[in-house]
């Protein structure tokens, strides 16, 4: 018999040893157990994350949607970024700092249409003028939490999920330029 992980005896934790999860600042990682940390006088209950390169990761139970951590994405879920990849780009801000702060609080939302919406942007961006060195480093950190969770979702080859994204980018930039 499976029993759920608690906080409490009658509070049923969100997720269990074994998830696979989504860090948006450390990427993708499994769940390994429940550790309980002292912090001071204060105890708090943490997930305790497998990331990659042998890092492990401490989440409080109770912080982990205000840290952005989040299930891996289903099928549906990836449609639905599919639709934001494939669409017109937003104009991004010319003013370094106020594009800079704008891509930086998508980024903190930590949705998979948020992280979509960030690489189409920067991409078509970049078609038309170079990219600095904080929007080139956010556009590869972006790619690669989005093909993380593509390949391990869908299934699919990282060679193969770099084609399609490339695809739907080239989709972007073409519709972009019409509407320019």
């Amino acid at each position: 018999m499976v029993t759920k992980l608690k906080v409490h005896d009658h509070e049923p934790l969100p997720y269990q040893i074994g998830d696979a999860m989504v860090h948006p600042v450390h990427g993708i990682g499994v769940i390994t157990g429940l550790d309980k940390i002292q912090l001071g006088k204060q105890s708090r209950l943490c997930y305790v994350m497998a990331i990659h390169d042998n890092v492990t990761l401490w989440v409080p139970v109770d912080a982990a949607a205000q840290c952005g951590l989040r299930a891996v994405a289903t099928a549906s879920g990836f449609k639905a970024v599919f639709g934001v990849l494939r669409s017109a780009a937003q104009p991004l801000s010319e003013q370094a700092r106020d594009r800079q702060l704008e891509i930086t609080e998508r980024f903190k939302q930590g949705t998979l249409e948020a992280i979509g919406s960030i690489i189409r942007d920067l991409t078509v961006r970049g078609l038309s003028t170079r990219l600095n060195e904080h929007d080139a480093k956010m556009l590869r950190r972006t790619q690669k939490l989005l093909l993380d969770e593509w390949v391990l979702a869908l299934g699919v080859p990282q060679p193969e999920a770099e084609s399609q994204l490339n695809a739907m980018l080239h989709e972007s930039a073409t519709l972009s330029d019409r509407q320019a």
